[in-house]
């Protein structure tokens, strides 16, 4: 995960190879995202990952991605060009393993 802030004010992360998920997903003032929910979406997304929730696929023409945490699933796709599978690596289904405890 790479963490980043907006000039919204908010917050960027990064997940898997190029998920980019913002905190608040709106930046606009007429949506009002409350604190709460922001920093618990959050905390959903940084946990599906660190527990081995998170996963991405790159097929044909489509990025896919899911986050699963908790009995909760939030899924998502972009469209992508020849090229963008190219610099993703080409086609593949990645499930990325739980982060080790310490």
């Amino acid at each position: 995960m790479v963490f980043g802030f907006t000039p919204a004010p908010g917050v960027a992360v990064r997940f898997g190879r190029t998920v980019e998920v913002l905190f608040p997903a709106c930046l606009c003032d007429a949506c009002n995202a409350q604190v709460s929910d922001v920093c618990e979406d959050l905390r959903f997304h940084v946990e599906a990952t660190t527990t081995g929730g998170f996963r991405e696929a790159v097929k044909w023409r489509k990025h896919e991605w899911s986050f699963e945490s908790e009995g909760r699933i939030r899924r998502g796709k972009r469209m992508i060009q020849r090229q963008e599978r190219k610099t993703l690596g080409g086609k593949a289904t990645l499930k990325y393993e739980p982060w080790p405890q310490r």
